[in-house]
Formats: structure tokens, C-alpha cells, sequence
């Protein structure tokens, strides 16, 4: 949807926006498990801050939509 938007401005803007949003999502549709942040989590989220942990701890979520508590810093 944003980069609905930023066509708007340019399509140098529009594609910027997809190559930046879409890095999370690329490994994910790859199999891969990304890391995150979660104050990343909407704020209806179980696991979103401030009740599920503080917001700048780390998270994995992989491939099948699984949230978990991650060690990376």
C-alpha cells in the first residue's frame, strides 16, 4: 500500500519503498526465519510491548508465521 503512495511522488520512490519493505519478507517466502524487533508487532499483538516484554527484544518468526522469543541482539 505505500508503495502505492510513493508512486505519488516517483516510480524511483515507489521501487525504493518495495526493495526497503520487502527485505523482511523475502527470506520468509524463502523459507528462512527473519529476525525482529518486537515493538515490530502490532499493538494488538499478545506478544507486542508493553505486556508481552519489552519493545526492543529480539524475535524470530519463520516461514509458518511462528513468534519466538530469539537470543540475537
Amino acid at each position: 500500500m505505500y508503495t502505492n503512495v510513493m508512486l505519488g511522488q516517483s516510480a524511483e520512490a515507489a521501487e525504493f519503498t518495495w526493495d526497503e519493505l520487502s527485505k523482511a519478507v523475502d527470506p520468509l517466502k524463502a523459507g528462512k526465519a527473519v529476525h525482529i524487533r518486537r515493538f515490530e508487532l502490532p499493538p494488538d499483538h499478545s506478544m507486542a510491548a508493553p505486556r508481552g516484554g519489552h519493545p526492543c527484544d529480539s524475535l524470530t518468526i519463520d516461514q509458518h508465521n511462528i513468534i519466538r522469543e530469539s537470543q540475537r541482539t
